[in-house]
């Protein structure tokens, strides 16, 4: 890559990352990502659509190769998830830049096609988390818990599963999720069911695979849950562009509900992202990931990036009803449970609330009861990582 090119996709980078709450590091594997995707002409349209929203007729005249390439040129970019495509409530139609993450990235293998271009790019991907993960040394690492505290803030969160659902009972999921970077939040958010069957009613849900675990996978490590890929439900307008343009497929309240009930059994944790990584803005996906897979819990527990949560709940075991068995230390996503002398230990400062414990002990010897705090989960030293690093 030559400086030009270079300076040009670096300059692209961090005009995606000002249509997102919080900006993802750029660097030089960042750009080999970028620089797998687009040619130059692509970059150039895109630097000059800057992070303004645009009607077709206007995108025109920014398209180098004039009139007659831009409508193949313009499909081009958004059936890559370089350009992403929205209809207003008065009807017009759209097109903007998306952030890196969330946003282009996640589409990047929402298909699941596993063909020699994906497979370069999770080559890449690959190259740049362990980019991050390199980060993980001192005085870095002490330094990352003072900018999480004085320098970021929650946009998405989670929300805790409700005590001790089993499967032959009814079960209604509270979710949300943030990755602003290396920053997450758990926050109260609306029903996951309810915005499924308002996304239904309209005609404007969906499915894709989920990015992380499809990286994963393809990255020679498969969910060690088990869940499955194709499980990314989205709504809205993104829906509408995620199934125009091959994303995605178009789905039913029903058949999203059973992928809801799936996850969550498989030890998924259920999060509402929200535009612009903006909790105060439109859902636009819930995304089901695991503490293995997740870009954001998977990275914490590899060592590569901190947590920074608003809890709403934690969990409390029962010391009569537990047995030992081990189930609630498989399904943590961040190691706060843990068992000794065959009973279950819970470490408040770890808990984040999410309700997997009590939703999956088979003896039902947890309980989450309301309890409103930030949570600061600082990066873990790479010899305490729960997975480690090949």
């Amino acid at each position: 890559m030559d400086k030009n090119r270079k300076r040009k996709l670096k300059a692209l980078a961090r005009l995606m990352n000002r249509q997102n709450e919080i900006p993802v590091p750029v660097n030089q594997q960042m750009l080999e990502c970028f620089d797998l995707v687009m040619d130059d002409r692509e970059a150039d349209f895109l630097l000059a659509m800057g992070t303004g929203e645009h009607e077709r007729r206007n995108l025109v005249g920014l398209w180098q190769g004039g009139a007659d390439t831009f409508a193949a040129g313009l499909d081009g970019l958004l059936r890559k998830g370089l350009v992403w495509k929205r209809k207003q409530k008065d009807g017009r139609e759209t097109f903007s830049l998306p952030a890196i993450m969330v946003g282009w990235f996640e589409l990047t293998l929402a298909r699941g096609l596993e063909d020699e271009k994906e497979r370069e790019f999770v080559k890449r991907l690959d190259a740049l988390f362990r980019s991050y993960g390199d980060l993980n040394v001192w005085p870095i690492r002490a330094a990352s818990p003072l900018f999480l505290k004085f320098f970021s803030r929650p946009f998405q969160s989670i929300a805790p599963i409700p005590e001790s659902a089993r499967k032959k009972r009814k079960r209604v999921v509270k979710v949300n999720r943030e990755l602003a970077e290396s920053v997450q939040a758990v926050l109260p958010t609306a029903d996951v069911k309810a915005l499924i069957e308002r996304a239904d009613s309209q005609g404007r849900l969906g499915v894709m695979h989920c990015f992380c675990r499809q990286w994963r996978k393809m990255a020679d490590e498969p969910c060690r849950f088990g869940m499955p890929a194709e499980a990314c439900i989205v709504m809205g307008h993104f829906a509408d562009m995620v199934c125009e343009y091959g994303f995605g497929r178009r789905i039913g309240k029903e058949e999203a509900g059973a992928i809801i009930e799936k996850v969550r059994d498989a030890g998924g944790v259920h999060t509402v992202v929200h535009e612009r990584d903006d909790h105060r803005m439109e859902e636009i996906a819930v995304c089901n990931c695991c503490w293995d897979c997740c870009g954001v819990l998977g990275s914490y527990n590899r060592g590569i990036l901190p947590l920074y949560l608003a809890c709403f709940a934690r969990a409390v075991a029962d010391p009569e009803k537990c047995v030992g068995c081990g189930t609630c230390e498989k399904f943590c996503p961040v190691a706060a449970v843990t068992v000794e002398d065959e009973k279950a230990r819970i470490n408040v400062s770890l808990c984040i609330g999410c309700g997997q414990c009590a939703h999956q002990c088979p003896k039902r010897a947890f309980s989450m009861q309301a309890d409103q705090r930030h949570l600061l989960l600082p990066l873990l030293p790479p010899e305490k990582a729960r997975i480690k690093r090949a």
